[in-house]
């Protein structure tokens, strides 16, 4: 039985993450805190396996919290939750191998994903401790990977990804391709071509706006790059879509 930390300053918000742990249909021994301070209190005479915590919070944020938790136990689990979406706090949570940067309000099916990945990984642990450390980038790619499908109407440079987990361009570049088996520039046209998808079944906006929302200002190299994907243009899958 795996031991967990929920740190945050809303009840409300501690009692919905305890409700998705227990529909994941794994049995936890939970501990919940209202503020960092009052869970590093804890920390510091006793062990957690996993730390979901809150960055805004008042007394000690969850960034302080999760610097303290790593300097005592760096193999422990770290998912971090935040309103902001700020790059920065991504950016500086990746210092302490933080697993994952879920937005708030916390889709079910994000945190699903995100909590059955740190499960086997902790479960591959108890399994393979002669095999030492996780490979190294794994969690760093998954960092950029996180990012792009919550930000890929922005602008998604190779250098500001790169700034995202520390890393040079080039060597993120290289790693993304050994860890996932495709481009990095592959990846985010993907992702994008995806969403734009969606938005061409599911609404009635715009060509140019939809464009935009998926981080192509210039319409007619969306166009294009749609129909490189697709087969086909924006407009004519609307309107099989509409047939």
């Amino acid at each position: 039985m795996y031991r967990v930390l929920i740190v945050d300053d809303e009840k409300v918000e501690r009692s919905g993450i305890r409700f998705l742990l227990k529909q994941l249909g794994t049995a936890f021994e939970i501990e919940e805190f209202p503020n960092g301070k009052a869970a590093w209190d804890w920390l510091s005479t006793q062990k957690a396996d996993i730390l979901l915590t809150d960055v805004k919070m008042p007394f000690m944020d969850g960034m302080e919290l999760i610097r303290l938790a790593h300097g005592k136990d760096p193999e422990m689990k770290i998912v971090i939750f935040s309103g902001y979406g700020e790059f920065e706090y991504a950016r500086t949570a990746m210092k302490y191998h933080v697993e994952s940067y879920i937005l708030k309000p916390v889709d079910p099916q994000e945190f699903e994903q995100t909590m059955r990945n740190v499960l086997n990984e902790l479960d591959q642990r108890k399994q393979e401790p002669a095999k030492g450390e996780p490979v190294p980038g794994h969690s760093e790619i998954d960092t950029v990977k996180q990012y792009i499908c919550q930000n890929y109407e922005k602008d998604l440079s190779i250098e500001k990804l790169a700034q995202l987990v520390y890393m040079a361009p080039a060597y993120l570049s290289t790693l993304f391709k050994k860890e996932t088996g495709q481009n990095l520039s592959k990846f985010i046209k993907e992702v994008r071509m995806k969403k734009a998808k969606e938005l061409l079944e599911g609404s009635h906006r715009k060509i140019v706006d939809i464009s935009n929302a998926v981080g192509y200002p210039n319409v007619s190299y969306f166009c294009q790059s749609f129909r490189e994907y697709f087969g086909v243009s924006p407009q004519k899958f609307r309107s099989k879509g509409e047939e």
